[in-house]
């Protein structure tokens, strides 16, 4: 049966090679005001030689009040243009297509970043910050709204091939749609119609700026799980509404601030969860323009059976394609045993972004360093041995195998693991299993000779003739605080 998942969809007049798309997942490889960084560059055309059908950058503030991430990337000024060119550039030098989401953080930006007062679209105790913030006014809701449609025109000058706009996670654009979040009283609040202006008003002004014939994405939630936020029916109803404004495609994910955990689920979250509503908005829509999903969907067979039953028109990845840059490529050439697997921890992505640092990845250490460690063989091949099968003995042994090294791993325990072992135990640790799988098969094929169930001696490597030890002896295991006795060890 031919792939869906790999046949090419054409949007106005771009042509996407298959239907997965990167999502915009922010990294905080910025510079400090906003600019494209090398860093950047190469984390973009790592995913795109990887082989995914459009890469979409990640949450681009329009204006600098909007500013929601310490290391964010801008589009606010045309200063910003040669960077996003260069960013573009290398991404179609790799075969692959690009998007810039443009987007304001209204309640969530940081006041500190841009010296001005966050934008409120109202004022709502428990939800909207007291210091630093202000209620937008008419004059502030035409300067947004022009930014939007200021900086798409940018996008178009660096060379990109669409732009999204983030009407979704309680951003801006959301905090006007959502009753949770918008409490005005003028014609910008209260009904559904009222509730959609500003949204409208700024497709119209970025399709001004960029053309008819240029690709326009809208990012909605299909539900913000809060009372009196957006649920699935207002988001068919205002799909439809933006359907009528003229939008190309229609980007779903969930969640607000207050829900993250459906912005980007953990394990306790099944597998594709999102995709029933997006079925629900893609029937109400009827065929008028294409739907993309977002929500936990990491497997490439789930992604194809997302498409096949109809539930949408394009899968969206983030941290899969954090953890494997090169997914789409392997699942091609029928090497989709060699994904590395995302574990939905959320350790380096989401976790890098709590510390305000850049986002790393608990599986892929070489996540934001694609420029440090490429992917070659080494000049210099050596015998190395590696103590300890955990999670770090193994990617060790893993990746020195790949780059032409001869690699023998020991572990004193009969299986590989360590404590890995342990981890998959409790519930909803399911992606484990899927790590374990992807060592234990990958190690034996990429050559590291395993040496288990054996306590390996100083004189056992004196003998073996290695040239490099590498020790992975093994971690404590984090304990929550209940498990621990007086002095913070097991009782």
């Amino acid at each position: 049966m031919e792939s869906i998942l790999f046949s090419s969809f054409k949007i106005k007049n771009l042509t996407l090679k298959n239907r997965i798309i990167m999502s915009p997942m922010v990294t905080n490889y910025a510079s400090l005001d906003g600019e494209v960084t090398d860093r950047l560059i190469e984390y973009h055309a790592a995913r795109a030689a990887g082989g995914c059908g459009m890469n979409i950058i990640e949450a681009t503030y329009m204006d600098m009040t909007g500013n929601s991430y310490v290391r964010g990337v801008g589009a606010s000024d045309d200063a910003m243009i040669p960077g996003l060119r260069r960013l573009a550039e290398a991404v179609h030098a790799k075969g692959g297509r690009i998007a810039l989401q443009l987007q304001h953080g209204g309640r969530v930006a940081m006041e500190n970043r841009s010296n001005r007062p966050r934008m409120l679209v109202s004022f709502i105790p428990g939800l909207t910050p007291v210091e630093g913030s202000r209620v937008m006014d008419m004059e502030d809701i035409a300067t947004m709204v022009k930014a939007y449609g200021d900086a798409a025109a940018r996008a178009v000058k660096a060379g990109f091939d669409a732009v999204e706009i983030h009407g979704a996670h309680g951003y801006l654009i959301a905090q006007f749609l959502s009753r949770a979040t918008n409490r005005r009283t003028d014609e910008y609040g209260g009904s559904l119609e009222n509730r959609g202006r500003f949204a409208r008003e700024v497709i119209r002004s970025v399709r001004k700026a960029v053309g008819d014939d240029f690709p326009i994405l809208f990012r909605l939630s299909s539900d913000e799980f809060i009372k009196d936020g957006i649920d699935v029916d207002e988001a068919c109803r205002f799909a439809c509404m933006f359907a009528d404004e003229g939008i190309d495609l229609l980007h779903l994910n969930a969640g607000m601030p207050e829900t993250g955990y459906y912005i980007v689920p953990t394990g306790s979250i099944a597998d594709g969860w999102n995709a029933d509503r997006a079925e629900t908005v893609r029937k109400a829509l009827n065929g008028r323009i294409p739907v993309a999903v977002a929500g936990k969907i990491m497997d490439p067979e789930l992604a194809e059976s997302i498409l096949r039953e109809g539930k949408a028109d394009f899968i969206v990845m983030g941290r899969a394609l954090i953890a494997d840059p090169d997914l789409p490529r392997k699942v091609r050439e029928g090497r989709a045993d060699e994904i590395c697997p995302c574990l939905a921890c959320n350790e380096g992505c989401i976790g890098g972004l709590i510390r305000a640092s850049a986002i790393g990845c608990a599986v892929n250490p070489k996540a934001g360093r694609e420029a440090l460690y490429p992917d070659i063989p080494s000049a210099s091949p050596i015998k190395l041995a590696i103590i300890g099968a955990g999670p770090a003995g193994m990617m060790a042994a893993l990746t020195a195998a790949r780059r032409g090294h001869e690699v023998t791993l020991f572990d004193e325990k009969d299986k590989l693991g360590g404590l890995l072992n342990v981890a998959v135990l409790p519930p909803h640790k399911q992606s484990f299993y899927r790590l374990m799988r992807y060592f234990s098969e990958n190690l034996p094929r990429s050559g590291v000779a395993l040496n288990l169930g054996r306590h390996v001696t100083a004189q056992d490597l004196a003998d073996g003739g290695f040239d490099m030890i590498f020790v992975a002896a093994g971690s404590e295991p984090a304990l929550p605080g209940f498990c621990r006795g007086k002095a913070g060890s097991l009782p």
